[in-house]
């Protein structure tokens, strides 16, 4: 087994582009019609209302950059963590100690008394799918090869 997981992000960056367009043009008009009435703070919202819009999507994007890649192999099972800054940490494990679980907060991976979770990001049928494919690559690991 040789899998990569990575968060869905629904909005592609053009989508994204043309949502904050629409988003600073209708802003912009509200604004510009509560200032000729004399309504300065009503106009500051509405700038600061784009503001948040774009860092929400901007911390999204961010979090999107999360990567988990899970190997499997005769004797070892390798998971790599990348965060969405970048940082990467390796668990490396027996498939004869692992037992793995799907669970309402990820895939968990027990093995020598720690437990690893993953596949956090995915929805529910992916994380019981994931699970089962796990589970199925690790008993393949656990056989012996035959000798030749």
């Amino acid at each position: 087994m040789d899998a990569e997981l990575t968060p869905n992000r629904s909005l592609s960056r053009p989508a994204f582009g043309l949502l904050m367009a629409v988003a600073l043009v209708v802003n912009g008009v509200l604004a510009t019609l509560f200032l000729l009435q004399g309504l300065y703070p009503v106009a500051g919202f509405l700038g600061l209302d784009v503001v948040l819009l774009y860092g929400a999507f901007r911390l999204n994007y961010r979090d999107g950059r999360e990567r988990e890649q899970v190997r499997v192999g005769f004797g070892w099972l390798h998971v790599m963590h990348q965060s969405p800054r970048g940082h990467r940490t390796h668990w490396v494990v027996n498939p004869f100690w692992a037992k793995v679980e799907a669970a309402e907060a990820g895939v968990s991976i027990a093995a020598g008394g720690r437990t690893l979770r993953l596949a956090r990001f995915l929805s529910p049928k992916e994380r019981d799918a994931f699970a089962a494919a796990l589970g199925k690559a690790l008993a393949q690991a656990r056989k012996l090869p035959k000798a030749g």
